[in-house]
């Protein structure tokens, strides 16, 4: 095994010891188009000594001051092979933040990455007054229900 991969198997193991051997592989294989065996990973960890606590690249998610920034380090960190359970481990954030990052980043693209407005859209808030007069009419008798009052609305020069 080239002495490259070996060595970018113990940084990714000193980088984030929760990986597990198949994620390694995974990462070797999106950086080098080569993908060890699970058991190559497993010999190279036993074999080379173990590097020190390799420096975060970037900080937890509730860190990162701006919100886009944060999507991106998810976005980047799924680029280079990581799982999303690693990715959430890694940031110290939840797997469902993680999956919606990258569901809106594959629905939407670099859109996706800015921030959005949460409230929802308004719906038709105005109504005329003769459709109140019709309400109102329906309303004097008890009879008919919502069901029928919203049927009857529905005619055509029932006032809606």
């Amino acid at each position: 095994m080239p002495p490259q991969i070996r060595q970018a198997i113990v940084d990714l193991k000193a980088k984030y010891p929760a990986f597990r051997h198949n994620e390694i592989a995974m990462i070797c294989e999106v950086h080098f188009g080569h993908h060890p065996d699970l058991r190559t990973v497993r010999r190279v960890l036993a074999e080379e000594p173990g590097g020190e606590r390799a420096p975060r690249r970037y900080p937890p998610y509730r860190a990162i001051p701006d919100p886009a920034e944060r999507r991106l380090a998810i976005i980047r960190l799924h680029s280079e092979g990581w799982s999303k359970q690693s990715i959430a481990g890694y940031l110290q954030t939840s797997r469902e933040t993680v999956l919606a990052t990258l569901r809106r980043w594959i629905t939407e693209g670099v859109a996706g990455i800015d921030d959005k407005s949460r409230v929802c859209a308004p719906g038709v808030r105005k109504v005329d007054l003769r459709t109140i007069l019709t309400v109102r009419e329906f309303q004097e008798n008890p009879e008919p229900g919502a069901f029928r009052i919203h049927a009857a609305l529905r005619q055509p020069g029932s006032g809606s």
